[in-house]
């Protein structure tokens, strides 16, 4: 059986990537799930502007990111994940909102106090002008 259009050596070769670049090419298992989950979502209609109810938020900023040393956080792995997100066609089933900071309120929901401020008096939150 031969390989699959725009496979070489096991892995999909993305001549022109919509998001940032990642230095590594996509596996053949995360193409080939990819692939079925767009077959699953073309099946059940909700491809491309078909109103899943989902919304998808991004920012081409969130690539600037980068955990401390061997963290996951890092920008080729988001790069990696957009480009599935793509690939798939989940991102093109999503709504997309525009992204925004987080109000205390929402952070609340899902941190503890404790948390918040540790992050907040961290010095990364006075780096992006946090006034609380």
């Amino acid at each position: 059986m031969s390989p699959e259009p725009g496979l070489t050596s096991g892995h999909l070769v993305v001549p022109e990537a919509s998001h940032a670049e990642s230095s590594q090419s996509t596996s053949t298992r995360a193409q080939a799930r990819a692939w079925k989950t767009k077959a699953w979502l073309e099946a059940n209609g909700l491809q491309s502007g078909s109103g899943s109810g989902v919304a998808f938020v991004s920012d081409e900023r969130m690539l600037l990111h980068a955990g401390p040393e061997k963290h996951p956080e890092r920008p080729a792995r988001l790069a990696e994940i957009l480009k599935q997100l793509e690939m798939s066609g989940l991102e093109a089933a999503c709504e997309r909102v525009n992204s925004r900071e987080a109000t205390r309120e929402e952070l609340l929901r899902v941190h503890t106090e404790q948390h918040i401020e540790q992050v907040f008096t961290s010095g990364s939150s006075k780096k992006k002008g946090k006034s609380w």
